[in-house]
C-alpha cells in the first residue's frame, strides 16, 4: 500500500506541490494514480483533495495536476492572505481576533472544489481536523463518507475546517446530519506532520510490511533561538516562538517515529531546509516564494537518487 502524507504550513505548502510535480513529471502518472492513500493537514488537505477531485469534463481524471496546482497557489495567496490597514487596526494584527476575514478563503474553496463531496474523491484520501466542542481530533475520510451519509461533507467545506488556524481564521461551525455540533480548527493544532495519522490509517488495511510512505514537510526553520536572546522573552515574544516551536517539534518527533516502525526503504521523508528564525504561514511577498522554490528545487537536487527510488516504488504493480 502506498501512502502520501503532507504536512501543513500555510503558504509553504508550494513546497510539497513543487515536489509531487517532480514526482508525477518522473512518473508520467498523476498522484492519485500513484497512491492508495493521500493524507494532509490543513494546507496539505487542500492539497490532497485537490490531487483527487475529479475533473467536471472528465470524471474519470484528476482536475488538478500537481503542477497547477502550485501554479494556483501562487495565483490565489495574495488574495487569501490580504488584510486592510483598517482590519489590521481592528484585530490588533492578531491579538484581538482572527486576521484574514473569511469571505475571501472561502470563496476559492468554492472556486477550486465547487459542490463535489468528499466521497467522490479519486483515490482515499483524509483530512485532520480538530473539534473544538468535543476537545478531540476530527478525521475527514472519503471511504467514510462513503458509507456514512453524514460525513460526505462538501470538498469545500472540508477545506474550510481543515485550514481555519488559530488567529488566522475563525474556527468553522458545523451541525451534523446527527445533530452534533462542531466547532472545528486547524488539525495542525495535533497534527501539524499527519503521517502517524495516516501510519494508523493505512494499518487497519494491510500489514505494516506492506506499507510503503512518502511524507513531504513544507519545510523546517534552521536559525537559531540562542541563550542570550530568549533569556529575557515573555509572553509576547514566546506566542510567536512557540508555534514554530511546537510545530517543528512535532514534525520531529513522527518523523523519527516512522524512521524506526518502517525499513528504510520504505518510508521517505522529504523536508526543506530553510534558515530563518520563523516560518511565517502567510508570507506571500514574491521573495519568500523565491525561497520556498529555491528551497524545492536544492531539495530535488540532492535527493535525486531518492526521488527516482521513490519513483520506481510508486510505479510498480499494487
Amino acid at each position: 500500500m502506498r501512502v502520501l502524507s503532507i504536512d501543513g504550513g500555510g503558504i509553504r505548502g508550494v513546497l510539497p506541490a513543487t515536489l509531487l510535480t517532480e514526482i508525477e513529471a518522473r512518473t508520467g502518472k498523476p498522484a492519485a494514480e500513484l497512491f492508495h492513500l493521500l493524507v494532509g493537514t490543513s494546507i496539505g488537505g487542500i492539497t490532497v483533495m485537490a490531487l483527487t477531485v475529479p475533473d467536471s469534463k472528465d470524471p474519470r481524471k484528476p482536475r488538478y495536476s500537481a503542477k497547477a496546482l502550485d501554479d494556483l497557489y501562487a495565483e490565489v495567496a495574495p488574495r487569501i492572505f490580504s488584510i486592510s490597514g483598517r482590519r489590521r487596526l481592528r484585530t490588533g494584527d492578531r491579538l484581538l481576533h482572527e486576521k484574514y476575514p473569511n469571505e475571501v478563503v472561502e470563496e476559492v474553496l468554492d472556486e477550486v472544489f465547487g459542490d463535489t463531496p468528499l466521497a467522490a474523491a479519486l483515490a482515499p484520501a483524509m483530512v485532520t481536523a480538530y473539534d473544538t466542542e468535543r476537545r478531540r481530533p476530527l478525521m475527514f475520510k472519503s471511504e467514510k463518507a462513503k458509507r456514512e451519509p453524514e460525513w460526505n461533507l462538501p470538498m469545500r467545506i472540508v477545506g474550510r475546517a481543515a485550514i481555519a488556524a488559530p488567529t488566522y481564521f475563525e474556527p468553522l461551525p458545523l451541525e451534523t446530519a446527527t445533530g452534533e455540533r462542531w466547532t472545528c480548527v486547524d488539525g495542525a493544532v495535533y497534527a501539524n506532520n499527519p503521517a502517524m495519522c495516516a501510519y494508523a490509517e493505512a494499518l487497519k488495511r494491510i500489514p505494516r510490511k506492506d506499507l510503503f510512505m512518502v511524507s513531504i514537510g513544507t519545510g523546517t526553520p534552521t536559525g537559531p533561538l540562542p541563550y542570550e536572546e530568549v533569556r529575557e522573552w515573555g509572553l509576547v515574544h514566546w506566542a510567536r516562538a512557540l508555534r514554530d516551536l511546537n510545530v517543528d517539534g512535532v514534525n520531529h518527533v513522527v518523523d523519527h517515529q516512522l524512521e524506526h516502525l518502517l525499513r528504510p526503504h520504505c518510508y521517505h521523508r522529504l523536508q526543506a531546509h530553510i534558515g530563518h528564525k520563523h516560518m511565517p504561514l502567510d508570507d506571500v511577498d514574491s521573495t519568500h516564494l523565491k525561497t520556498l522554490r529555491d528551497a524545492a528545487a536544492k531539495l530535488i537536487a540532492e535527493r535525486d537518487s531518492d526521488l527516482d527510488a521513490i519513483c520506481e516504488r510508486l510505479l510498480q504493480p499494487a
